[in-house]
């Protein structure tokens, strides 16, 4: 969180969060009081400092009962997502479990490539669910359309106890989630070019 808080409060200009584990950080972030890096508490500093949030959590492919591991993993886990859902101040885009899901990358990798070996070692020399990769692409695009994706936008809501996610749309809300509007080849091609040989 201290790290959030000195690099939000140096930075000259708006900036863009990318996050693709837990977000005990972000609500600890969210949560911190004052102190020597900015007079500003957190919740006035991500205002002030951060343009949008991209983060890859959440299963909305049933928006009233979702599941997925970084809401709800933990208790933490679950009591921290509870805490963004409620609090982040800015605009927030959700890549969640279904989108990555069924997009395998990673296993054209040529032999000698670290990345390659990280995958065996894992267990999954075949490639593996794109989760992240599909995210960083996506912020990297910058706008979800040009990057294949449509927009569902409304409010995200996580349980603090259990962290089921469930999602109340709202043309006006400050949270979306993407959906697939291309193939799963056009999702995987796009990242084995980025990351291939």
């Amino acid at each position: 969180m201290r790290f959030y808080r000195r690099l939000l409060s140096q930075s000259e200009g708006r900036v863009d969060i990318v996050e693709i584990g837990f977000q005990q950080i972000l609500a600890g972030l969210l949560l911190s009081e004052p102190d020597d890096l900015s007079p500003l508490d957190g919740l006035r500093l991500v205002r002030e400092k951060v343009n949008k949030l991209w983060a890859m959590a959440g299963n909305w492919a049933d928006p009233r009962h979702g599941f997925e591991h970084n809401f709800a993993k933990t208790p933490r886990a679950s009591s921290a997502a509870n805490i963004v859902c409620k609090k982040w101040p800015t605009p927030v885009t959700f890549l969640g479990f279904e989108v990555g899901q069924s997009v395998i990358t990673g296993g054209r990798l040529p032999e000698g490539d670290p990345l390659r070996q990280i995958l065996i070692d894992h267990g999954t020399p075949a490639g593996r669910c794109s989760w992240d990769p599909m995210l960083a692409l996506l912020v990297l695009t910058g706008d979800e359309k040009a990057a294949g994706y449509g927009v569902v936008r409304g409010r995200a809501l996580v349980s603090a106890q259990s962290g089921i996610n469930r999602f109340k749309a709202d043309e006006n809300g400050p949270h979306a989630y993407v959906v697939k509007e291309r193939p799963d080849a056009f999702y995987r091609q796009n990242i084995d070019l980025a990351i291939g040989p």
